[in-house]
């Protein structure tokens, strides 16, 4: 059998000089305002790349406006649109440079994921294995080879597709842990999976995958944990499954032993997570404070400025001027070294470091940090959270968000609403 390395929550770090442009050749001037812009891509922080684009756009030649609504229609979920800018960029100006080609190449392959058309995924990552694998570290080369398998082994499959007839209201179970179930049922059998809008790829335990007549692939997985070891998993995709009324078609999975989804000095086990592409199909959810998940028939469609976006499979929110990303399956939030650094000076007068132990699938990591509140550290902010981890190092190499918001901050609002059409979160 094929082994792949697989990086879930891989990210970009394609440093670029834009170029000006003319209609069909680039010339070699700098542009200032394309490279701030691009600088807060770079660091995910697309809600200030948005708004600063925003402010700035006339500034810009057409092809380089072309590049930045392309890059953040993908951040912001408008993906037909930004695959509409990137074929006429592609149509147009054949000699952009090599670096944004790339960029460009890999903002469409994460579009045509989530659109779940999984053979334009595998010629797109063919694309710039073929003409870009020399601008690539050996990681992300690497990362990039991965992917194109796991898209070639899923090319001719079915998409998923979601049914919504009626409203639903579905109640939400904690577990032994805290984090929120959700019953999943098929006409012979029922589950309770954890409900996490940071899962990248929903994930399943084996022995649930035979229940639910799962179709295995042969080839296996290395999935990266929290811990840095990595877990075997296989891909595979779950015909029919029912949430309520709601029908979900051709789920894909990550398919684990049970051991690798159990906790035996806790006797806790997971069954299964549904993750991002399912619950973003759902088009518009509402977690109430009293563990209900409302799916409307019909998303709202009103017209507001989005504080959600997407890092490739991430979801990522904007509060108090700052980005995190967005975990409703995890129990609590954490703060990382990008806080700590903004706050340093207030951490340091009124609290004393300690070692902070983080678990995940294949075991638990230590970490330096603070046990920290809030409201001790800014005032007036929407962000409130008590007793909540600060780490002081990074928990990946490439870190570029202020934290992971979980259940904890969820919880001080009778309920929230995320609606994946408008790209916002609204706290009630």
């Amino acid at each position: 059998m094929k082994t792949i390395s697989l990086n879930l929550k891989s990210v970009n770090c394609i440093l670029i000089t834009l170029l000006l442009f003319c209609q069909h050749t680039l010339g070699q001037s700098k542009t200032p305002v394309f490279n701030n812009i691009y600088m807060l891509i770079e660091q995910k922080n697309f809600f200030s790349a948005r708004d600063l684009y925003k402010s700035q756009q006339s500034t810009l030649t057409e092809p380089n406006q072309k590049i930045i609504e392309a890059i953040l229609d993908n951040a912001f979920n408008n993906l037909s649109e930004s695959n509409i800018k990137i074929d006429k960029l592609n149509d147009q100006y054949r000699n952009l440079p090599d670096s944004i080609q790339l960029k460009l190449d890999r903002v469409q392959t994460d579009n045509y994921i989530k659109l779940f058309q999984y053979k334009n995924a595998e010629n797109a990552f063919s694309k710039i294995l073929n003409k870009h694998a020399k601008l690539l570290s050996g990681e992300e080369l690497d990362d990039v080879k991965n992917s194109h398998s796991i898209w070639t082994t899923l090319a001719n499959e079915n998409p998923q597709r979601v049914f919504i007839s009626e409203t639903n209201i579905l109640k939400l179970f904690k577990d032994k842990v805290g984090l929120n179930n959700l019953r999943i049922s098929t006409a012979n059998n029922a589950f309770d999976f954890v409900f996490d809008t940071g899962a990248n790829l929903s994930t399943i335990s084996k022995s649930i995958a035979d229940s639910l007549g799962v179709k295995l692939f042969p080839s296996f997985i290395s999935v990266k944990a929290i811990t840095g070891h990595e877990v075997q998993a296989q891909l595979g995709i779950c015909p029919e499954v029912s949430l309520g009324t709601i029908k979900i078609e051709n789920i894909i999975f990550l398919v684990m032993d049970d051991e690798a989804l159990s906790f035996p000095t806790i006797n806790y086990h997971i069954k299964g997570i549904l993750g991002f592409p399912v619950i973003t199909a759902l088009r518009e959810i509402k977690i109430t404070n009293d563990d209900f998940l409302i799916v409307p028939k019909t998303a709202d469609d009103r017209n507001v400025v989005s504080n959600m976006a997407f890092d490739e499979l991430t979801p990522l929110i904007f509060i108090d001027g700052m980005h995190f990303s967005f975990d409703t399956g995890a129990s609590g939030s954490i703060l990382y070294s990008n806080f700590f650094r903004k706050f340093q000076k207030e951490i340091d007068m009124k609290y004393t470091s300690g070692k902070i132990n983080l678990g995940g699938a294949g075991g638990t990591r230590e970490f330096e940090g603070y046990m920290v509140s809030l409201d001790s550290l800014y005032d007036n902010g929407v962000l409130f959270l008590n007793n909540v981890p600060v780490l002081k190092e990074k928990i990946i190499d490439r870190e570029t968000v202020y934290g992971n918001i979980g259940q904890d901050f969820i919880k001080n609002f009778s309920a929230i609403t995320i609606n994946f059409q408008n790209m916002n979160i609204e706290f009630n």
